[in-house]
């Protein structure tokens, strides 16, 4: 036996138990749930929005599921990848709506003006058309950013606000511990919060 550390009568201290491996709950290393997200869910976004041609509205139809939840862990981090993913669709969309709006300004051939108006009005409809409560993504991109800046209000909030719209629309799990449930539901909470959103 190997002579770790004296620990004084009184003070806090953990040690090993059998709690979690009867009750079949274990600790995933954060390093790999984010490896095992990032390398299943990256390919289907990659398939559904690519760069050159972003649908955030698709990266919404994708479902996640954990059949063995825990507290979360696998949801938590599926909910921060794929939110970044949506408002990083979002603000692509934003900026490709913002060039084609400067090309059609620019221009002056009627047909590649409006045909650039027409692009930009389609990027601009896909972020319109997510189920986002009174558009309040919008004033986050880039192109809402007061003068000389380069996002909207709070990129911070953009990105709550794609976490919200993932945890309600993509995220799903299932736990025979009903307080396993409780505490994935208030993980996902903490992690999609953000301010004027129940």
């Amino acid at each position: 036996m190997e002579w770790i550390e004296e620990i004084p009568p009184g003070r806090f201290y953990l040690r090993v138990g059998l709690g979690r491996k009867a009750s079949g709950s274990y600790y995933t290393p954060h390093s790999f749930v984010r490896f095992l997200v990032k390398e299943t869910l990256e390919p289907p976004i990659n398939e559904r929005s690519p760069k050159e041609d972003p649908k955030p509205g698709e990266i919404l139809k994708l479902k996640v599921l954990d059949p063995a939840m825990g507290s979360g862990h696998f949801l938590v981090e599926a909910c921060r990848f794929l939110g970044e993913k949506l408002y990083e669709a979002c603000r692509l969309c934003d900026e490709l709506a913002l060039e084609a709006e400067q090309q059609a300004e620019n221009s002056e051939d009627v047909e590649t003006r409006n045909s650039a108006s027409q692009r930009a009005k389609i990027f601009r409809q896909r972020v319109i058309d997510l189920p986002d409560p009174n558009d309040k993504l919008m004033k986050y991109l880039p192109s809402a950013a007061p003068e000389g800046e380069e996002t909207g209000f709070s990129q911070a909030e953009a990105i709550a606000l794609c976490r919200r719209l993932v945890a309600v629309h993509c995220l799903y799990g299932v736990d025979k511990n009903p307080l396993a449930v409780e505490l994935a539901k208030l993980s996902l909470w903490l992690e999609s919060h953000a301010e004027g959103l129940l």
